[in-house]
């Protein structure tokens, strides 16, 4: 049982989890872009652009969290995703695209892992969790998890309502909503934790370099699969609603499908520690892995509304690696250098991503869906050879 003021605390994280990924835009992004004259390369490109952004910022952002705390990094991160969600509302052609994202890239940059190195800090914090902390935090996770995706859920409702009435209405919604997550981060408290205390800037990062890919074996290959199946089941996001666009999907219920995929993320992170309990570590990391492996095949084979059904293959293993490996990076990280190895995680992700979208985007425009989809089916599947196995042949049970 939390004590009141932790407790309290963490639900203000939830909170401005909440208003964070509060975002109609998201389901109709792609055709939103398509509208304004843009092919599918320039779509993955401008994600891709967003990506280096996250990526330059990314590590110097968490090292900046960590050194100096977590909540001025979250005001002004939330103030920059004011601003480019402002500037969304007028952007008309693929350059204002580019701004725009890099706008949102430095913020998500400042913010990405910046809320929950703080999150585990009040964990860390707490006396009555010490006996199960493992179970508290990865419950806490979670509900943190269900809270951003009831989130993006109830906005893609919105989405669904507006985009009858035009676009713009849309973008509108989603400027507005813009504005919420810093209304939330100036109501943050800041967590006492162990901060950085080496003699150099030089000597911190190396500590960091160290303790993911030297010191902890097992630390590293999961922290190497978190950024690969992650990037498994983010792609498809980008690809998602050209998907259903080409089947015939109606536009009216993007918002609906995009809802109910991201309940079934909350859902099944809800479920990943009690499924995790019961079945074992490997056999969770054979799903997350396999779901999206077979996902693209399936998708790839399909027609009609089966994409929608295999399509929901992605979020369960989304869900299940966003609360599995996450937590064990986290309980497996100090508190002094928490936000820098998230941040680091991220950059991973960022760059991994701006090898995989330009090519994803491609193969689409040159060769079709179909053969995207193969392709993708391929990568991952060399990447259980190469990055699960060796993880299942280490792991017993992912447990700090």
């Amino acid at each position: 049982m939390l004590s009141a003021q932790i407790g309290r605390e963490i639900r203000k994280i939830h909170a401005f989890g909440f208003f964070w990924m509060f975002l109609p835009i998201i389901p109709i992004i792609v055709p939103y872009q398509l509208s304004l004259g843009m092919n599918m390369q320039q779509v993955f490109f401008v994600q891709v652009f967003f990506g280096l952004v996250c990526a330059a910022f990314e590590v110097p952002s968490g090292y900046l969290c960590d050194l100096w705390g977590r909540k001025g990094t979250l005001i002004i991160g939330s103030a920059l995703w004011a601003l480019g969600f402002g500037y969304l509302y007028f952007v008309h052609d693929f350059v204002g695209m580019l701004i725009y994202e890099a706008i949102l890239g430095v913020a998500v940059s400042l913010v990405s892992g910046s809320d929950i190195a703080m999150l585990y800090d009040w964990l860390k914090l707490d006396n009555s969790t010490a006996a199960t902390e493992r179970e508290a935090s990865t419950k806490i996770l979670a509900n943190h998890q269900m809270t951003q995706v009831l989130s993006e859920a109830l906005a893609g409702l919105v989405c669904g309502g507006l985009v009858l009435l035009s676009y713009k209405h849309v973008a509108l919604a989603q400027a507005i909503a813009g504005l919420l997550p810093i209304t939330m981060a100036l109501f943050l408290s800041e967590p006492s934790y162990e901060k950085l205390s080496r003699h150099s800037h030089w000597e911190n990062l190396r500590y960091v370099w160290r303790h993911i890919f030297y010191d902890d074996r097992l630390l590293r290959l999961i922290f190497i699969n978190q950024v690969i199946w992650s990037l498994a089941t983010f792609v498809l996001v980008w690809l998602n609603q050209k998907l259903w666009q080409l089947h015939g999907v109606p536009l009216a219920i993007f918002g609906l499908l995009w809802a109910i995929t991201n309940i079934l993320v909350g859902v099944t992170g809800q479920q990943a520690s009690r499924l995790e309990k019961r079945f074992g570590s490997k056999a969770m990391l054979l799903s997350l892995a396999l779901l999206p492996i077979f996902g693209y095949a399936a998708l790839a084979l399909s027609s009609g509304w089966w994409v929608v059904v295999f399509g929901m293959f992605f979020p369960i293993s989304r869900g299940i690696t966003q609360i599995i490996l996450k937590d064990a990076i986290n309980w497996r990280t100090p508190g002094s250098i928490r936000a820098t190895v998230l941040s680091l995680n991220s950059l991973m992700f960022r760059l991994g991503f701006a090898l995989l979208g330009p090519l994803t985007g491609w193969v689409t425009d040159h060769y079709g869906m179909r053969q995207s989809l193969w392709v993708l089916a391929v990568i991952f599947g060399l990447s259980f050879v190469l990055a699960l196995m060796p993880l299942l042949r280490e792991v017993r049970q992912i447990r700090p």
